[in-house]
């Protein structure tokens, strides 16, 4: 058995879900975090680092440019 899992590749099988429809961005910001409580207010999920990551690199797969702007996402969320 240990040998097989040290030829394994690493793999993150951390999941927060699948979702049945399409969230609106409340529901979309508060899935990107495990906190009990929203943040401070006017702090977004967005200005934190899985927020600048998922602005980084999720915008190019809907032909956004990288780093857009939360607001230029509303429309994906429906």
């Amino acid at each position: 058995m240990l040998e097989f899992l040290e030829s394994s590749p690493l793999v993150d099988h951390h999941c927060h879900g699948v979702l049945d429809r399409d969230p609106g961005r409340e529901a979309f910001e508060a899935s990107l975090t495990e906190a009990e409580t929203p943040g401070p207010p006017g702090v977004s999920m967005f200005d934190t680092q899985v927020g600048f990551a998922l602005r980084r690199w999720c915008p190019p797969v809907l032909d956004l440019d990288a780093h857009a702007e939360p607001d230029a996402l509303d429309p994906h969320f429906s």
